[in-house]
């Protein structure tokens, strides 16, 4: 979870120390360790140390997202507000059906995220989130005009662009020719799968297979990000 340091621009003041897993015991002491944080930034950084991995994120991301919630719920204007809603909205849909209690941990720290991002810059971080991975105004292409189109697809278009540049980022030169390749492939087949792109309309059964297909190539480089380069090039290279 150390990865939320990276997201949050914590520093990394430990409070692994007082951290404990896999008991009842343990539960309530971490949840007693977040009730008494005496802010956002404090409850972010016991959230990142302490989660364990599973479900029982969910609630210690409630208490942690209630503690920053009261820097700046009550100041959003309306419009900010739907932002704020819409924003944690899009971590559900970018972690539903996932692999089992991790996608349900992966989307109470990315909520956490966004309250902290609210908590820090409410002007910012009620910035409208992006309709795509490129500007929409540029579009050329049939599957660009089809990401454009549907916001369900637009969203994955996102969460697949940055995903993909983290795991080229951690990854060394022969994983990246190896991903590279592996992308174009990908988006070479998209059409094999869910048929002809053309023109500026797709059929419903069409976009419901490119959310699909976008959607399982996000779950992937997720996958690449957890495992580390070396499980990642296995993943992909697996036929």
């Amino acid at each position: 979870m150390a990865a939320i340091f990276l997201f949050l621009g914590l520093s990394a003041t430990s409070f692994s120390q007082k951290c404990d897993y896999g008991s009842e015991k343990a539960f309530q002491a971490t949840r007693q360790l977040l009730l008494n944080a005496t802010s956002c930034r404090a409850a972010s950084r016991i959230l990142d140390e302490c989660a364990w991995g599973s479900s029982a994120d969910q609630e210690f991301s409630i208490i942690a997202v209630k503690k920053c919630e009261a820097d700046f719920l009550p100041k959003l204007t309306p419009v900010m507000k739907k932002r704020y809603v819409e924003k944690m909205m899009l971590c559900d849909q970018r972690y539903a059906d996932g692999s089992g209690t991790i996608s349900i941990s992966e989307a109470a720290i990315c909520r956490m995220g966004v309250a902290y991002n609210f908590s820090r810059n409410p002007q910012k971080a009620a910035t409208p989130p992006p309709r795509a991975s490129f500007p929409c105004a540029k579009a050329a292409t049939p599957l660009e005009y089809a990401i454009c189109s549907d916001s369900e697809l637009g969203h994955f278009d996102v969460f697949l662009s940055e995903n993909y540049k983290a795991v080229l980022k951690s990854s060394s030169a022969k994983q990246q020719s190896i991903l590279i390749a592996d992308e174009k492939k990908w988006l070479k087949e998209l059409p094999e799968k869910c048929g002809a792109l053309t023109g500026h309309g797709q059929s419903s059964e069409t976009l419901n297979c490119l959310r699909e297909e976008f959607k399982r190539r996000v779950d992937l480089l997720d996958s690449c990000s957890m495992g580390g380069p070396d499980e990642c090039e296995a993943e992909i290279s697996r036929p």
